[in-house]
């Protein structure tokens, strides 16, 4: 690790492993409780972000959304070997089958990496409980109509994911940059 935020985030998430597997080996019950994680941190002009498993960060710029990370799954795994196409993707049994977890191993690697904020941008963090119900072009829709309101925006992507089927968890987190300078500027809006 390099940057500071980048030994930050590794280090949060890495703390946030040991706790899980302390809490699963002090009861039967939670044996084998895993979670994903995806977090962000704006840092200058920049947005670091963390992750591991398939919770998962898009960007909205210029009126379109654009998936800036890459699940830790088996069907990932499949597209980027050409075994199967992005189309094929969206109705395989194997889609929530994860490579990494936080809690499922002592040693967790953390994918880490950074990008260039523009002023205006809105940055979407989520569970694969929105990404499995709603396909990139009904989100962009939803920021397209709402990207002014992110609260209602977030509350509208919720009741969209569970209108479609709701089967897991939902986790929203909506991002706005506000101001790039010394030190960036953000609004920031959560939902479940």
């Amino acid at each position: 690790m390099t940057s500071t935020p980048e030994k930050w985030i590794n280090d949060a998430v890495t703390q946030a492993n040991m706790q899980v597997i302390d809490v699963a080996g002090k009861n039967p019950d939670n044996f084998g409780m895993g979670t994903t994680i995806v977090v962000a941190m704006s840092y200058y002009d920049k947005l670091v972000i963390g992750h591991v498993g398939d919770s998962r960060v898009y960007r909205f710029r210029d009126d379109f959304i654009e998936l800036i990370t890459k699940d830790h799954s088996v069907l990932q795994s499949q597209i980027d070997a050409g075994l199967i196409s992005e189309a094929e993707a969206l109705y395989s049994p194997i889609k929530n089958l994860i490579t990494r977890a936080v809690g499922s191993s002592d040693e967790i690697e953390v994918e880490i990496h950074d990008h260039q904020m523009k002023h205006g941008d809105v940055y979407l963090l989520c569970s694969d409980g929105l990404s499995d119900m709603l396909d990139h072009l009904h989100m962009q829709q939803v920021l397209r109509d709402q990207v002014q309101d992110l609260e209602m925006c977030c509350k509208t992507l919720v009741y969209m994911a569970n209108r479609n089927g709701g089967v897991d968890n939902i986790s929203v987190v909506l991002m706005r940059v506000v101001e790039l300078h010394e030190r960036s500027f953000m609004e920031y809006i959560f939902a479940s």
